[in-house]
């Protein structure tokens, strides 16, 4: 199995081990004719602590479903990536499909009978499902409303599109492996004038002050190896749609991109203790995370044994 670093990734493990291993390995594993031991099982009987195989098919399936927030998020970042190929078409235009497009998402999960993602709060008909359908929408419409009507956004927004190169949702692919991890993550938007290039994150949210330094940094390493420049010519930063904050710009260089590997080579490290257990099954190597809030909000809670206890 290919092994894979991601923003996302990373995130899902800090959140949740066992989700990590549904969301990585579980769908993929194959039962061998004898199940090895690991080291971390040997006084466990291994037909207990193995993923068993009808686990396997269900996690497959729930894989694909969305949270009304991701979808939004998703529906978002297409329509503004949309917007930088088409600037002349009306902000009307696009707030009409945001909530189109929306609704057609909700329709399809509530069971309409055409096919693609469903939404997690369909599926499991959460209690607050209604609720929080509502607000995802409220959100991805106020995001995209501030993208358009906001500003200081818009000159943001023509400054960025005046630059003398533009990629929108570009692959940060090209990083060197770090011990034997393929590094993967996707970049919104990226600008090239001659003296600097920048990159920018849109967040549907509103800007709560935190910073997430270690995945600037990587969108910093990449256009580095990308445009073959040094760090001081590279700009990263965020900006909140759902207040419209943008923040100011951070600018790389060489002590902040160490300090980014140093810091990716350790999560990359607790990845790779646990990736012979998820390959082989092992899913109590994956401690759950005993929140309420992540599991109510976790697509594998039908097939968590620690949901389902939590809840019977």
């Amino acid at each position: 199995m290919r092994r894979i670093y991601s923003h996302t990734r990373r995130s899902t493990l800090e959140k949740c081990a066992r989700q990590y291993f549904y969301e990585c390995y579980a769908a993929s594993y194959e039962a061998p004719a004898q199940i090895p031991q690991l080291e971390l099982f040997r006084d466990i009987d291994p037909d207990h602590a193995v993923i068993a195989s009808d686990v396997v098919g269900q996690v497959g399936r729930l894989k694909e479903l969305s949270s009304a927030y991701q979808a939004a998020g998703l529906i978002l970042h297409s329509l503004i990536g949309e917007h930088w190929k088409h600037a002349d078409w009306s902000s009307d235009w696009f707030l009409q499909q945001a909530s189109q497009r929306f609704d057609a998402w909700v329709s399809r999960s509530r069971g309409d009978g055409t096919s693609g993602p469903v939404l997690l709060e369909c599926y499991y008909r959460l209690a607050d499902a209604d609720e929080t359908i509502a607000e995802a929408k409220h959100r991805l419409l106020r995001a995209l409303t501030t993208y358009f009507a906001d500003e200081s956004i818009r000159v943001f927004v023509g400054e960025l599109q005046r630059s003398d190169e533009v990629y929108t949702e570009q692959s940060i692919g090209g990083l060197p492996n770090v011990r034997g991890f393929t590094i993967m993550g996707r970049i919104d938007v990226a600008v090239r004038t001659k003296s600097s290039v920048r990159v920018v994150d849109w967040k549907m949210g509103s800007c709560v002050g935190d910073e997430d330094s270690l995945q600037l940094t990587l969108y910093g390493w990449w256009a580095t190896q990308k445009f073959g420049i040094s760090p001081d010519s590279v700009v990263v930063q965020r900006v909140f749609l759902g207040d419209g904050t943008i923040e100011r710009g951070v600018r790389m260089n060489e002590r902040m991109l160490d300090r980014g590997r140093a810091r990716l080579k350790q999560d990359v490290e607790r990845m790779e203790g646990l990736h012979d257990y998820g390959v082989k099954g092992f899913w109590e190597a994956f401690p759950v995370c005993d929140k309420e809030k992540v599991c109510h909000q976790c697509k594998f809670q039908g097939v968590c044994p620690a949901v389902a206890s939590a809840t019977a």
